[in-house]
């Protein structure tokens, strides 16, 4: 934590005001009360009470600290998300949910059955986040959205390993069941060992849900999720893999 508030301080060092009127909050208590609303999918209100500011401080920290965050950590983590050539990278997309918008179109999920993103990500062999890709409607398959995402371009040194739900792209998938014929013994193991190769992105996407914004209704605006998509994914991956 005081490694975070260390990278904030030096990206923001206007925060620590000499003269007029002082923050409501030092620095160190404002990055908590951001992360506390992106672990915990927290109202802004009930925020405030607990921090004892208004509400209005608590949207104003958040509009301004979270991009820093995630600017701050990507520099950090840099060196650790570089992919090698040839090395074999697990995609996977998962559905985070969101209130029902009635103005938006193309957010129901029909395989989910409810309403929200489409994100798509990428993590190593050990299940450590690697890559999250932009946030599209659910309503997107998961094939187009790897493409419209910009995932593909993010991991396009590795080789993408996925699931079925990706034929037509260039990630390698399992094998598909003919029409005429059962699957061969050799073609089930080969989708067995494949299975195994996919598995480490699943636990990837466990972690990532521990942040509730994620993992429960996102009540924000829906244009300032991409934000808090991407402070998380930095925020998880400097987690996993530790300062740099």
């Amino acid at each position: 934590m005081k490694g975070l508030v260390d990278l904030v301080g030096r990206a923001v060092p206007s925060f620590h005001r000499r003269r007029g009127r002082p923050r409501s909050l030092p620095l160190a208590d404002a990055v908590t009360l951001v992360l506390f609303v992106l672990r915990n999918n927290a109202t802004q209100q009930l925020t405030g009470e607990l921090w004892g500011v208004s509400q209005a401080t608590v949207a104003r920290l958040c509009r301004t600290l979270t991009p820093v965050i995630t600017a701050v950590l990507d520099q950090a983590t840099r060196p650790a998300r570089r992919i090698r050539r040839g090395t074999l990278v697990p995609v996977d997309g998962t559905l985070t949910p969101s209130w029902a918008w009635k103005n938006t179109s193309g957010m129901n999920s029909g395989k989910h059955r409810r309403t929200g993103h489409n994100i798509q990500l990428a993590a190593d062999l050990r299940g450590r986040l690697l890559a999250v890709g932009r946030p599209l409607p659910g309503a997107r398959h998961d094939s187009t959205a790897y493409r419209e995402s910009g995932l593909a371009g993010a991991i396009r040194t590795g080789i993408p390993v996925a699931d079925l739900g990706y034929l037509g792209t260039d990630c390698r998938i399992p094998h598909r069941k003919p029409r005429h014929r059962p699957l061969t013994d050799a073609e089930q193991d080969a989708n067995r060992h494949h299975a195994r190769l996919r598995s480490p992105v699943e636990r990837a996407v466990s972690h990532l849900k521990t942040w509730k914004i994620l993992s429960t209704p996102y009540r924000g605006p829906l244009d300032r999720f991409g934000t808090a998509l991407a402070a998380v994914a930095a925020l998880e991956i400097y987690r996993s893999r530790g300062p740099f």
